[in-house]
């Protein structure tokens, strides 16, 4: 065995405090080649007490002791292994959990998300930290009771057992964590992927599983004990003769005989080779307690695969439509964002030549069923990476395959799937709807703080989801909030009746609509144009992308901004560098769609192809900041034991004279 990977304890001279008590004073011998404590029972006990006690099976204990099926008495004396009882000591000596935790506030975290986090009610929060009912704040301490039972989400992890939560504090080190919660370190970056050598924060939340030390089966020649019926007129000599073991051996074996009895069990020692589960040593201590020491970064390269590999698989599960002799328009577009991919792919092999990339594609139907079929193929375990189609059944039949299989999963297109909330191995494309406007509220109230904010709201028109959020979030920051509306015709004076003219003035529309907008614009360029000494600008919506190009002029003259998940800027020379590479090598143009796919193709075949090659499997080393053709990615896990989420949000901004791109 690799002397890097192991040392195995099979014998401890050490034992827990649990049996220690009792071990201490008992008497060993030792019989064939193993070694044996001497139990003397005491009045009472059980064989299933007796088991507890020692932290071995009732199977275990008659193994070495078959004769007790003649009954169980005060003063009979059982042989118990030592290697066994000793390998048993860390596990025997449990570890409980500490009734709370604490929890640091993050940006965009809320009350709900944390109890949906940590399997704990808002009451219990609310009781645990009044403070709360006015809202978190960021870097606020937040109290969390420990949740008395949570499964493991990590299908690589040892077992089943209960998880607990632990904060990491000054001084911890995984090593010393693993000692405290008799553990093993391997199972603690299992169960925390977003945890490495060079990320071990204090402060930071990570999960434990307790009482969980690392084990190994280990082929070993052991003693154990076979029965024999004693026939009229046998004696210990004989019965050794019989059956061909050392007289004193045999004696040993049998503690609780003096004359031998017709009828009586007598212990047989037989050495066999056996599977034996021991505990493991990660290291020496002085190789542990560093977290940035070789042997560390060695256990996490283990689990993270770290480095380039030379070869990559990456699969492609869309409903293409193949046999459907008239596809749908999403049935084509898919086959789009496969195109894209493949001009990604071809730029990548041309920059990385020393690796091969292999990439598959199925063609899912649409169908669950057939989705099953492929994902049991036993060609499609060798995938380290897979895109998934948009649906909610198949990504999360997706998501519990890569979960059982440790493939990573790239999910970009839906926005409300949350898989990536428990499962380390996804990647979320599109930053998720309640962090956006977490991001969009940050920025208005930072960028905007000293504006005055008019909502602008049409009478019977859908208010968009986020102006509630924001407003309450001006109000807290304490921004003057005001709010206008019309019912059919919206005009300048309608707005005028609202506007400090000595103080600048933001203006927000609650809708995105089309119809909206074209209502809008007219009154806020009338405004502007009969006080130009007025400081104003103006807010619209995601959708402003898709009317860009009808009303740019019009955005520059109201300085109008808008923020987005995508967008594509037609004037950017990469753009129309794909644009006529697309054409050449298909012979087409890209669908007229937002967002476009054969822009998201390319954009996430080049941002994973290229951390594949450049880091293999190890996402937590590939976190650098991409801005694509219409998608920009930086991806971070919400908690160390979640998959990750894209962070990124365009702000575009049309100036009197120019247009300006942000990135939040």
């Amino acid at each position: 065995m690799n002397l890097k990977k192991i040392i195995l304890i099979l014998i401890s001279f050490i034992v827990s405090y649990s049996f220690g008590i009792y071990a201490d004073k008992l008497q060993t011998k030792t019989i064939g080649n193993t070694e044996f404590y001497c139990y003397k029972v005491k009045a009472k006990e059980t064989i299933f007490g007796i088991s507890k006690k020692f932290n071995i099976t009732q199977e275990e204990l008659k193994r070495y002791n078959p004769a007790v099926v003649d009954g169980l008495k005060k003063d009979y004396v059982l042989l118990l292994p030592v290697a066994l009882i000793d390998s048993r000591k860390d596990q025997n000596n449990v570890v409980q959990a500490p009734t709370s935790f604490v929890h640091i506030v993050k940006k965009g975290e809320t009350l709900y998300g944390l109890s949906k986090t940590y399997g704990v009610s808002q009451d219990d929060l609310i009781e645990n930290n009044p403070q709360v009912l006015n809202g978190l704040k960021l870097g606020q301490e937040i109290v969390i009771p420990q949740p008395v039972v949570e499964k493991s989400l990590n299908s690589q992890s040892v077992s089943n057992d209960e998880v607990l939560y632990h904060t990491i504090s000054q001084g911890e080190t995984l090593y010393r964590l693993s000692k405290n919660y008799n553990t093993s370190i391997e199972n603690i970056l299992r169960l925390n992927p977003g945890i490495s050598p060079e990320n071990f924060k204090i402060g930071t939340v990570i999960k434990i599983m307790a009482n969980a030390p690392k084990t190994e089966k280990v082929e070993t020649t052991i003693t154990v004990m076979e029965s024999y019926v004693a026939e009229d007129g046998d004696n210990m000599k004989k019965i050794a003769k019989r059956t061909g073991v050392d007289v004193d051996d045999l004696e040993d074996a049998n503690p609780n005989i003096g004359k031998v009895k017709s009828g009586m069990t007598i212990q047989i020692p037989v050495e066999k080779t056996d599977s034996v589960e021991v505990v493991v040593s990660e290291g020496k201590e002085y190789e542990l307690d560093s977290n940035d020491s070789e042997r560390i970064k060695e256990i996490y390269d283990s689990i993270h695969y770290l480095g380039r590999e030379k070869i990559t698989n990456v699969a492609l599960l869309f409903p293409y439509m193949l046999n459907d002799e008239n596809p749908s328009k999403q049935a084509l577009l898919y086959t789009e964002f496969y195109k894209g991919f493949l001009l990604a792919l071809k730029e990548v092999n041309e920059e990385y030549k020393d690796n091969e990339i292999n990439v598959f594609t199925y063609d899912t139907e649409g169908d669950c069923d057939n989705l099953m079929s492929i994902l049991s193929n036993p060609e499609f375990a060798e995938m380290d990476l897979i895109f998934a189609p948009d649906g909610t059944e198949q990504l999360d039949s997706i998501s519990a395959y890569s979960k059982r299989n440790g493939a990573y999963v790239v999910n970009a297109f839906s926005v409300k799937d949350e898989n990536y909330e428990h499962n380390p191995y996804m990647f979320q494309i599109n930053i998720p709807q309640d962090n956006m406007y977490v991001d969009v509220c940050e920025w208005i109230s930072n960028d905007f703080k000293d504006y005055e904010v008019v909502f602008v709201h049409k009478k019977g028109a859908t208010k968009k989801d986020i102006v509630d959020k924001l407003k309450l979030h001006l109000e807290k920051d304490s921004v003057t909030v005001k709010d206008v509306e019309y019912v059919s015709i919206l005009t300048c004076e309608r707005l005028l009746d609202q506007v400090d003219l000595d103080k600048p003035t933001l203006f927000i529309p609650t809708s995105g609509n089309k119809a909206v907008l074209s209502q809008i614009i007219p009154a806020l360029k009338k405004l502007k144009e009969e006080n130009p000494m007025l400081e104003s600008a103006v807010v619209g919506h995601p959708e402003w992308a898709v009317y860009m190009e009808d009303w740019k002029q019009d955005f520059h003259e109201i300085n109008a901004y808008f923020y987005s998940r995508i967008f594509v800027d037609n004037d950017e020379y990469k753009v129309r560098r794909f644009n006529e590479e697309y054409q050449k090598w298909y012979g087409e143009e890209l669908i007229q769609a937002t967002p476009s796919f054969g822009y998201l193709g390319y954009d996430t075949g080049l941002y994973f192809l290229k951390g594949l090659c450049e880091n293999g499997k190890d996402f937590n080393q590939n976190s650098s900041e991409y801005v694509g053709l219409q998608s920009a990615f930086n991806f971070e896990r919400i908690n160390n034991w979640s998959g990750f989420v894209n962070q990124l949000l365009y702000v575009i901004h049309f100036t009197p004279n120019n247009k300006e791109i942000t990135i939040k």
